[in-house]
């Protein structure tokens, strides 16, 4: 899911927490050789999953603890899959395992770069970070062969999901960005979604990130600007159209950099991103789904 469906969520935090914890909760017996004494910060906590910093011998790791198998599984065989076939540098899977409690854990080594919503980046050319990132994305869905990926996400698994999200009451319109959605129930927004679904191409069915919000990102500085190095978080991963990636990158930039970055962005993405009509449709179904 979206970071920004859970901001009214008590265990959410954006970025490093107020007060970092230091002290990691008991790990399964796998992990605990891997880790032994290595001193360890919480950078990052959202419902359902958090992030640790470990220092290990060889260098700096992360550890995700995941509630429950499916979101664990998921996203720890997209770390395996993007091992061997990913185009741009992703994490390095170090360790995995399931605790009594069902929660999942993963060690995976640091990718190297500046997430692209580091400030300093933004005051120095949020230009330059705009294209970085339209290169990059266009890049990986280039190269990332979609017949080789086992993973897939269509508008017909989208659709189901939403009409059980909204079916549970899990949909409040008035957090939406978009003001006209915010007056409307979420069945009236369903409706719409429906309503208005998308053509699937086959020319855009390509490998996405599935989340490419910035800080998601990795870049790293050129001499003329930025280049993306690396992709984290990679649980929504799959096979589906290139707009999925492309409504929430754009929506990350103009959130983060303005409606001119956002523009820059899809400009510079190629023509395959000019269709204001699916980029509407796949911004709201990352909101309802």
């Amino acid at each position: 899911m979206a970071d920004d469906r859970v901001a009214h969520d008590p265990r959410f935090r954006s970025g490093p927490p107020a007060s970092p914890a230091t002290a990691l909760p008991p790990i399964p017996s796998g992990l605990v050789e891997v880790l032994g004494g290595a001193a360890a910060t919480q950078v990052w906590v959202k419902r359902e999953s958090e992030v640790w910093r470990v220092e290990l011998p060889d260098g700096p790791a992360f550890l995700k603890i995941v509630d429950g198998l499916d979101p664990f599984a998921d996203e720890v065989a997209r770390l395996r899959w993007c091992t061997e076939h990913s185009p741009v540098v992703t994490p390095l899977l170090l360790a995995d395992a399931m605790d009594s409690w069902g929660r999942g854990w993963f060690l995976t080594g640091e990718v190297a770069g500046t997430p692209a919503h580091d400030v300093d980046l933004a005051a120095r050319d949020p230009d330059a970070v705009a294209l970085a990132i339209a290169a990059g994305l266009r890049r990986f869905h280039d190269q990332a062969d979609p017949a080789s990926c086992p993973f897939a996400m269509g508008v017909d698994d989208l659709i189901a999901s939403a009409e059980v999200r909204v079916g549970a009451g899990g949909v409040d319109p008035t957090t939406m960005r978009d003001e006209a959605y915010r007056h409307q129930t979420g069945g009236q927004l369903l409706d719409h979604l429906i309503a208005t679904r998308p053509p699937e191409p086959a020319a855009d069915q390509v490998v996405t990130h599935g989340d490419p919000c910035q800080p998601n990102l990795l870049l790293a500085p050129t001499s003329g600007g930025f280049v993306l190095v690396g992709l984290v978080d990679l649980g929504r991963l799959a096979v589906t159209d290139r707009f999925r990636d492309l409504a929430i990158a754009a929506r990350s930039l103009d959130q983060n950099l303005g409606p001119d970055a956002a523009a820059a962005f899809l400009a510079a993405y190629g023509p395959e991103a000019d269709d204001p009509d699916r980029l509407a449709w796949w911004t709201l179904v990352d909101d309802l789904w």
